[in-house]
């Protein structure tokens, strides 16, 4: 009906005299609201692709039940029951890893993009939606129009079912970041009225349990996670099972916290310098001082060369919003707790045990992205000055990811230049594409993070910030 206003397709009356019993209900629809948990969505390190931790956890539990009640062909014969379809590619192949780390050869072909599910069907189809706070709304779900690429993608995907439709969404995200022409809000309004609604509990219990060891024998879900070592946290049951985590670490510890504060790390400093004294490769990612409060930047730089000091190493990222920690290369922990600043708000936090997922989010999040040569996630990233030899800051710029020097008033920068530069052609001569060291000078107006690049205006060619129009600064090209 959202598509074919002329004439809606309907079923085969034979799909419902046919097929097996689905183990959720009879109904034709199902919705996960997944905002209670406040799931995060981010990008990995290079691409405008997206994934979602907690929902690629939530469906590959939601499989496993289906699996444990038999719903799965048990016979070996191809799989014709259930599929999973995500907008984007990182995100299938997340849930595509997770459902084999739990099922094994079971799980083959059952998540993959809609292009991958093009022509085909199945009676059951989750549509991972992902989007959610973190990284903004994709061409997915941004169209207005039948005729768009993603409106015409969402058509497929709600079509490939022939029994069930299960939509897991961040329903209050999307009505808030989509234009209220946008086609999935009808989507979602006749989701509302008409599925049945399924608690994410069901799927992603929260336990309160103190110790790892509880994970064990997850209760409220039906099913055990013990092999996964899965678990969802809330704020008041994360810090001790966490604390856990780092005392037993024996290999690595890499944390993932944009904002770093005084009293919040000093809950973990001890056991990091501990980690560190019996030979733990301990890593922090943060974002730099922020040079508009002269005290919290005095204050933050003092906090990052104390951990230096006990051998943390610390590299440092602008506007990074990832909010990670992985142990040993084998527990991932993923959600909206920041770890060294959190204050007494409402979060929820996902622990993971899987040596897969830990490495392809490492990847996700590595200045080597998806590259499987890529170091360690532990192996520090942020190369040294090459003016100065200090440390330097990630930052993203035109020319792709760069490394400016941490001191302001040193002005070197290592990197800058594309994968593809040597391809890149003047569209006018055909010749290669001409850069300058130009377009990789800091700005230096105070508190701006900006590059200054090369731009042509009616009075000829000048230099300005890349943050424009936040801010204005120029200067003549010579």
């Amino acid at each position: 009906a959202f598509f074919y206003t002329d004439r809606p397709l309907r079923s085969d009356p034979s799909v419902n005299r046919q097929g097996r019993e689905f183990p959720f209900g009879s109904d034709s629809l199902f919705l996960v609201d997944t905002s209670s948990l406040n799931p995060w969505a981010a990008f990995p390190t290079g691409s405008l692709s997206r994934y979602n931790l907690l929902h690629a956890v939530l469906v590959r539990n939601a499989v496993s039940l289906l699996s444990d009640a038999g719903y799965l062909p048990a016979d070996g014969s191809p799989n014709d029951a259930i599929g999973v379809i995500s907008p984007y590619a990182v995100q299938a192949r997340l849930i595509q890893t997770l459902i084999e780390d739990r099922l094994g050869p079971a799980a083959a072909g059952i998540a993959a993009t809609v292009h991958r599910f093009q022509g085909n069907e199945k009676d059951a189809i989750f549509l991972d939606l992902t989007d959610s706070t973190g990284a903004p709304v994709g061409m997915f779900l941004r169209a207005t129009s039948r005729e768009e690429e993603g409106a015409r993608l969402l058509n497929v995907a709600l079509s490939r079912a022939r029994r069930h439709v299960v939509l897991v969404a961040n329903v209050p995200y999307l009505r808030s970041n989509t234009d209220a022409s946008a086609i999935i809000r009808p989507i979602l309004d006749h989701f509302e009225r008409h599925a049945r609604t399924l608690s994410v509990k069901k799927f992603l219990p929260v336990g309160e349990r103190e110790l790892i060891e509880g994970l064990a024998a997850a209760t409220g879900s039906g099913f055990a996670l013990s092999s996964e070592g899965a678990g969802l946290f809330n704020e008041g049951s994360f810090y001790p099972a966490f604390r856990n985590d780092l005392e037993t670490a024996r290999k690595s510890i890499v944390l993932f916290s944009p904002f770093a504060t005084e009293a919040g790390t000093s809950r973990w400093i001890e056991l990091l310098r501990a980690a560190v004294l019996r030979g733990v490769h301990v890593r922090l990612l943060t974002q730099p001082p922020v040079d508009g409060d002269a005290d919290l930047a005095l204050a933050s730089r003092q906090l990052v060369q104390s951990l230096r000091s006990i051998g943390v190493v610390v590299d440092l990222r602008l506007q990074m919003h990832e909010k990670i920690a992985v142990i040993d290369g084998n527990v991932l922990w993923h959600g909206s707790l920041n770890v060294l600043s959190h204050r007494n708000t409402h979060e929820s936090v996902l622990r993971i045990e899987s040596r897969e997922v830990c490495d392809l989010v490492g990847r996700l999040v590595g200045k080597d992205g998806r590259r499987r040569d890529a170091p360690e996630l532990h192996v520090a990233e942020n190369p040294k000055c090459t003016v100065c030899g200090g440390p330097t800051v990630w930052v993203r710029s035109r020319d792709g990811i760069v490394f400016r020097c941490e001191d302001r008033v040193c002005a070197g920068v290592v990197g800058g230049r594309r994968p593809d530069d040597r391809s890149r052609r003047n569209r006018r001569t055909g010749r290669p594409a001409e850069r300058t060291d130009r377009a990789r000078i800091a700005c230096p107006r105070q508190g701006c993070d900006g590059q200054l690049t090369e731009r042509k205006g009616k009075f000829g060619r000048f230099l300005g910030c890349s943050r424009y129009p936040r801010c204005r600064h120029t200067q003549n090209v010579e």
